[in-house]
């Protein structure tokens, strides 16, 4: 069985692209807080990730969780 490895974005653009309600929340690890925006046009921009550079293979799948 092949190992995998989790990673998620930890920093955004602030404030240059964030969304307007808690966009610290996005990049804070804990799906259980949230983020939001009244405006379809907005964009929170996400600069970096958890991952450490080590080049693990290669990527096979890649996911992107959205709670609403």
């Amino acid at each position: 069985m092949a190992e995998t490895a989790t990673y998620y974005f930890n920093s955004y653009d602030e404030g240059g692209e964030e969304w307007a309600t808690n966009p610290e929340n996005m990049v804070d690890g804990n799906t259980g807080n949230s983020s939001s925006t009244n405006d379809d046009a907005d964009v929170e921009l996400l600069l970096t990730n958890t991952c450490d550079g080590t080049n693990l293979g290669t990527i096979s799948v890649v996911e992107v969780r959205c709670y609403c």
